[in-house]
Order: C-alpha cells, then sequence, then structure tokens
C-alpha cells in the first residue's frame, strides 16, 4: 500500500506526519509528532500503521447512501437562470434553430432535458416557459416547502456573495470557503503545481474543500478556462477527463477538483485546537 493518507507537516512548532482516512462525510485522524515518536523516520512508522489499521476497520462501516446537493449559486452560462441555456438545436433535416434548453436531475446521477423554441414562442415567451419549466421541476424534485427554503438561501448568498454571481472585485474569506474570484487557472502544469499549493495559496487561488477530504474544487466561472482532456478528480473521488460542454457545470463550485493533501492537513491542524495523542 503506497502512502496515501500520510502527509508530512511541518507548520511553526509542529512537526510530524498526519495519518487519516474518510469514511460517510466523517474524518478519521491523528498525529503523529516527530518529538512524542522519537524521530521522523519513527513517526512515519507510526503513521503507516495507524493508516493501515484505520483503512480495515472503515471498510467494514457500510456506506451511507449518496444525499442530494442544492445547489444556490447561480449558473455560469448565457441567461443567469440556472440550468437553462440558450442552444442552437439540429433538428432532423439538419436545419439548426435557436432554443431554451432546460436541465435537472430528479435523482442522483440520472439528468434530463427538454427545450423551448424561440422561433415557436419567441424570445420572450421561450424564455419564461423555460424558467417556469425548471422551477416546476426543482418543485418536484425537492418538494414545494424544502424548495422555498433553498431559493430563499440563493437569494440570501447573492446579496453577501455578489462575487458568486460574476463579479470579479469580491473578496470574502470564511473559515472553510473562499469566494474570491481570481484569474482562472489555464494549463495542465499550473493544475499540477496547484496540488502542492499551501492552504493559504488554495483559498487565495479561490479553491473551495470539499468536507473533511483532501479535494479542492473548482470555482464554477473557471469552466470555459479549464484544460481540454485533463484528468480531474469528481466528489466521489474518482477520475474525471474534462471536456468543455459534457462535463458537470451547474454549481458555483463545479462537482470535480484537484487533490492537494498539503492544504487539507494544514486546514484540519488550524481547525483543531490541539493535536492528537498518540
Amino acid at each position: 500500500m503506497s502512502d496515501k493518507g500520510i502527509s508530512r507537516v511541518d507548520c511553526g512548532s509542529t512537526h510530524g506526519w498526519y495519518a487519516r482516512g474518510y469514511k460517510n462525510g466523517k474524518t478519521y485522524a491523528r498525529l503523529f509528532s516527530d518529538g512524542k515518536c522519537h524521530g521522523r523516520d519513527l513517526a512515519y512508522a507510526f503513521a503507516l500503521t495507524y493508516r493501515n489499521a484505520l483503512v480495515s476497520e472503515l471498510a467494514k462501516i457500510a456506506p451511507r447512501p449518496r444525499a442530494r446537493r442544492a445547489v444556490y449559486c447561480k449558473a455560469w452560462g448565457n441567461t443567469g437562470c440556472l440550468g437553462v441555456s440558450r442552444v442552437n438545436k439540429k433538428g432532423p433535416k439538419g436545419a439548426v434553430y435557436p432554443t431554451y434548453l432546460v436541465s435537472w436531475r430528479p435523482k442522483p446521477g440520472v439528468q434530463k432535458s427538454t427545450s423551448f423554441s424561440i422561433l415557436k414562442y419567441g424570445e420572450e415567451q421561450a424564455l419564461a416557459k423555460a424558467k417556469a419549466f425548471r422551477t416546476r421541476m426543482m418543485k418536484q424534485v425537492y418538494g414545494k416547502a424544502a424548495y422555498k427554503r433553498i431559493e430563499a438561501r440563493r437569494q440570501d448568498m447573492q446579496k453577501l456573495y455578489p462575487g458568486i454571481c460574476g463579479s470579479t472585485d469580491t473578496d470574502v474569506t470564511g473559515d472553510e470557503f473562499s469566494w474570491a474570484l481570481p484569474a482562472a487557472l489555464h494549463t495542465q502544469s499550473e493544475f499540477d503545481a496547484a496540488k502542492s499549493f499551501d492552504l493559504d495559496q488554495m483559498r487565495r487561488t479561490g479553491f473551495g474543500p470539499w468536507g473533511d477530504g483532501d479535494l479542492w474544487l473548482i470555482p464554477g466561472h473557471w469552466y470555459k478556462d479549464l484544460p481540454q482532456g485533463y484528468t480531474f478528480t469528481s466528489i466521489s473521488f474518482k477520475d474525471t477527463v474534462f471536456t468543455p460542454g459534457t462535463s458537470d457545470d451547474d454549481t458555483g463550485y463545479l462537482s470535480f477538483g484537484i487533490i492537494n493533501h498539503r492544504a487539507s492537513a494544514e486546514l484540519a491542524l488550524r481547525k483543531s485546537s490541539s493535536c492528537p495523542k498518540i
């Protein structure tokens, strides 16, 4: 087994190996310090033993059913409405005509769509029908009461974090997420380098941590600049090759990103009031 789940921590007066595992959204971790373990090599040996035992124990825990994610943020599309896009559609005889495409997910992993012809309804009416249909589908998926709460939350977020709605001059940083919108990373080499960024660099760049794991999600406004063919990591921790127009783009943070053990270890240490005992 490799050293996956083990990171070196040299931060301030803290020096040691941080071993961790994840199951059902919960983090199980322990820091093995050089001082308490009588040296760097012994600390690593203890961390490796702990990690191996932890992997075996976590395998015995039944996986928790995947929960739905409510998306609050504005779409990075051409209508300003989440799940509604203006596209050109090709008919059976090859003719191209403009429509408003509506997409939604009735359940996790299943995506559906329908469209409203601009030639048939006109620009304004087609857009209005598309938005109304999207709202109706969301109420069916979440329920009317839940959808009302989601919509209220979305409006609150637009007021609190206007950067999510397209502004590039907002820098509001919380304890876990940074809503700053700097210039996007463009090349494969830039994303490779970002996998070694420290916590502050990740936050300044705009990445957001996914749960308590090592995955850092990509801001949605980077979508059009992402390198085609680059292999990212999805929120289910599977490799996903980025393909423009096919890869998911329906959230303020995309449903994929990069693995950065260093930044995640630093974040976990900052959240902890004291180092775990060994």
